[in-house]
C-alpha cells in the first residue's frame, strides 16, 4: 500500500460535522478520483464515523469550496476502522508493544498524535480477532477503543449527548 505522499494521483476530499466529540467541524481524506464525483478513500479516518479506508464515496465540489464534500458512501471497501485512545497512566512502552502486536496480526496502525491512534483492519483480517485483542488491552487498563461504525443516519459524526 502506498502512502498518500507517494501517490501523486490522490486528491483531498472532506467530510463536515454538525457536532463532534473532538470539537472539530471537518476531516479531510486522501482519495483516488474515480470520475463522476466518486472517490476511493485512501487513508484511515481519525474522527469520522461510517467511513473506512477503501470506501467509494460520492463527493461534490462547490465553487467556493477548496475540496469536494463527501455526501454518502456508494460502496464499502470492506475495511473496518478502530480508534484507540491510550489511557493517560498507561506505560508508553507497553502501548508501543501492544500496537506492534496488532500490526503483526495484519492491520495498519496510524497515529494522529500520542493520544489518538487509528487501526485499519483490511477485509482479509478477521476483525473479531482484532476486537477481542483490543478488549483484552482495554481490560488491562492500557487503552480505550471504539469502532468506526456510523453513529447517526444523517451524517458522519456522533449524536450529541
Amino acid at each position: 500500500m502506498s502512502t498518500p505522499q507517494e501517490d501523486s494521483e490522490l486528491v483531498r476530499v472532506i467530510v463536515g460535522f454538525e457536532f463532534h466529540w473532538a470539537e472539530i467541524d471537518a476531516e479531510t481524506f486522501w482519495a483516488k478520483p474515480l470520475g463522476d464525483d466518486r472517490y476511493e478513500l485512501r487513508n484511515v479516518p481519525f474522527f469520522a464515523y461510517g467511513l473506512n479506508f477503501g470506501d467509494v464515496v460520492v463527493a461534490t465540489k462547490e465553487e467556493d469550496e477548496e475540496f469536494p464534500l463527501i455526501d454518502h458512501v456508494e460502496r464499502s471497501g470492506g475495511h473496518t476502522t478502530f480508534r484507540i485512545q491510550p489511557n493517560e497512566e498507561a506505560d508508553p512502552l507497553a502501548l508501543t508493544e501492544a500496537l506492534e502486536s496488532l500490526a503483526a496480526l495484519g492491520v495498519g496502525v496510524e497515529r494522529a498524535n500520542a493520544g489518538l491512534v487509528a487501526i485499519d483492519c483490511p477485509p482479509e483480517v478477521d476483525d473479531d480477532v482484532i476486537f477481542d485483542r483490543l478488549e483484552d488491552l482495554a481490560a488491562d487498563g492500557l487503552l480505550e477503543f471504539e469502532t468506526c461504525e456510523q453513529q447517526r443516519d444523517d451524517g458522519f459524526g456522533p449524536l450529541p449527548e
